[in-house]
């Protein structure tokens, strides 16, 4: 794996990071309508 496929891929994993907390916060902010989505997360995170 080269420098640029290297670079790509932190990019690339930062925004997956950005798009795993805005989902997580959109979770919590939702209540309890969502509780199975909640949950998913819960066990994806542990």
């Amino acid at each position: 794996m080269g420098y640029k496929d290297f670079e790509h891929k932190e990019i690339w994993l930062e925004g997956v990071k950005d798009k795993i907390h805005q989902g997580v916060d959109k979770f919590f902010n939702a209540g309890n309508e969502n509780s199975d989505l909640t949950v998913t997360s819960k066990t994806f995170f542990q």
